[in-house]
């Protein structure tokens, strides 16, 4: 686990690509995505290191396999 505050997301996010860039350059990352499902939000990025979800501060290593999972239950219940 990396620390990482939140808050930051909206720059990671947002549509200021040298604000996004910064940011994916300290985390060490390529990508940055957000998914909603009805009030369900799950944050996260891609990067040579895998995958981690941005949960209470901090950037959660999770395999592909667990991310999926995840995101069946959501749909299901949606």
């Amino acid at each position: 686990m990396r620390p990482f505050p939140t808050a930051r997301m909206a720059e990671l996010l947002g549509e200021d690509q040298d604000a996004r860039d910064t940011v994916l350059a300290e985390v060490g990352a390529r990508t940055a995505w957000s998914i909603a499902v009805g009030e369900w939000q799950l944050t996260g990025i891609n990067g040579p290191d895998g995958l981690h979800l941005a949960l209470e501060d901090r950037l959660t290593p999770v395999t592909n396999t667990a991310f999926y999972r995840l995101l069946c239950e959501q749909l299901g219940a949606y």
